[in-house]
């Protein structure tokens, strides 16, 4: 059974020297590095492809967002190896 109504939305901020300048979740799934910024989605892919073509990695940026989340859902972890990695 649904508790709220959550929104979980995860999306690309940047991709090696490319980051998004806008937002907007209705693209998100239209790209395939999943960035709310078409534009920069392109330029992303782009990068991503000359990495391949290079054999060389970057690094990127991605964020999640929660939305409508209930305050107190959950609960606090302390002093385990899991919330020190965090």
């Amino acid at each position: 059974s649904q508790i709220a109504d959550i929104k979980i939305i995860g999306h690309v901020i940047s991709v090696g020297n490319v980051r998004a300048e806008t937002f907007d979740e209705s693209v998100i799934e239209q790209n395939p590095v999943r960035c709310a910024d078409l534009e920069a989605a392109k330029k992303m892919e782009e990068f991503i492809l000359l990495m391949k073509e290079e054999q060389d990695s970057c690094g990127g940026i991605v964020q999640v967002i929660a939305k409508n989340v209930p305050a107190g859902l959950g609960s606090p972890t302390y002093w385990k190896i899991k919330s020190e990695l965090a």
